[in-house]
């Protein structure tokens, strides 16, 4: 199913972005009540004030790479029982049912960009009257995506797409245009916390979009917070 993301495209734009992430910074920083950047704090805007935060790409970055660090990361969660119901309900266009089983996902991890991205999906198709649920979260999408844009474009190893589940790889895949049927899939390992996915594009599809598209996934590097 091609699934289209009614949000400004970030990556037709050209970004100047820093290609090293620090986690360790990144886990000592959400995990300080200190800063201004604690991970329960900027939840808190990430959910009552989206809006607010969309020129702060600083705390677009805590959020998005800090979930590795919180309580709210789930290795492979795209392999759950919860989320494959979700994932089948929309391939089923059962869209109101997906956006109450979304949604009740999002209760216990508000920073899943794949179900939010999914979510839109849901209450554009089923034309929901909820038009105020349907900024906010096209907002967050938007909001989570500049962490990835501004870390990555996804041209060559050294500037790969920087995400944080596989389930975000086919949601940026899908965002940017990507058909994954007409590419292969390489990957490699590029660390003890990461793989990196090489997306090539069969030859008789050359004329279409970027012929090749690296992202690297990456996996929890360290404990949770507590």
């Amino acid at each position: 199913m091609k699934l289209i993301y009614i949000i400004i495209n970030l990556f037709i734009l050209k970004l100047s972005f820093s290609q090293q992430i620090n986690y360790e910074k990144i886990k000592e920083t959400v995990n300080d009540i200190n800063s201004p950047y604690y991970y329960e704090n900027i939840i808190s805007d990430f959910l009552n004030k989206p809006l607010d935060l969309q020129q702060d790409h600083i705390k677009s970055y805590y959020l998005y790479y800090g979930k590795l660090y919180s309580s709210y990361y789930t290795k492979n969660f795209e392999f759950s029982k919860k989320y494959l119901k979700f994932m089948k309900l929309i391939a089923s266009k059962k869209y109101n049912k997906a956006l109450i089983l979304g949604e009740e996902f999002l209760k216990n991890d508000p920073i899943n960009l794949t179900i939010i991205l999914n979510l839109i999906i849901c209450y554009n198709e089923e034309k929901n009257e909820n038009v105020g649920r349907l900024t906010i979260l096209k907002n967050q999408a938007e909001f989570l995506m500049k962490a990835i844009a501004d870390y990555g474009d996804g041209r060559n190893k050294e500037t790969a797409f920087k995400v944080i589940s596989t389930g975000d790889e086919y949601a940026l895949l899908n965002y940017i245009g990507i058909n994954i049927e007409k590419y292969t899939r390489n990957s490699e390992i590029k660390n003890n916390n990461s793989v990196l996915d090489i997306w090539s594009k069969d030859i008789k599809y050359q004329k279409d979009k970027r012929n090749e598209v690296y992202i690297e996934v990456i996996y929890n590097v360290a404990p949770k917070i507590k």
